[in-house]
């Protein structure tokens, strides 16, 4: 019985749900994302110089579909994810927020500082800088840079 009260408790109600939902397909991850699957699906196909035309707009088009159930997928753990662990008046206060005229401005920015973003990062090689510094730092790991 105090299992079933327990598991009762930590689910979140239906308002929770749709409320956190709701906050994360109107936040930073319904703009980043999207324009990562975007970016892979260029690589790829610049990847395949031997497609034509006509296979390239296909595997384009198989591309977005794969990421958006990939992302209706983490959206959905995550909505689910941010009930449960937000009150409902957070997920309430989050929610009016994005619904506000700032936050409505806030995304209608986002993709193109985020494709600016994505351009300065592309000149970044984490890994290779952080196996550097590691060999500077121990001497270590320096034949893999």
């Amino acid at each position: 019985m105090l299992i079933a009260i327990a598991l009762a408790a930590a689910m979140p109600s239906a308002e929770a749900k749709a409320l956190g939902a709701q906050v994360v397909r109107m936040g930073p991850a319904s703009g980043i994302l999207p324009l990562l699957a975007r970016q892979q699906a260029e690589e790829l196909i610049s990847e395949h110089p031997e497609l034509s035309d006509p296979d390239r707009i296909t595997l384009r088009g198989i591309a977005r579909d794969t990421a958006q159930r990939a992302m209706d997928k983490l959206f959905d753990a995550l909505g689910h994810g941010y009930a449960a662990a937000l009150s409902i008046e957070d997920l309430r206060k989050i929610a009016a927020f994005q619904r506000s005229p700032a936050a409505v401005h806030y995304r209608a920015a986002m993709a193109q500082v985020m494709i600016e973003g994505m351009e300065i990062l592309g000149e970044v090689d984490l890994k290779a800088e952080a196996v550097a510094a590691f060999c500077a730092k121990t001497g270590k790991l320096c034949a893999a840079k």
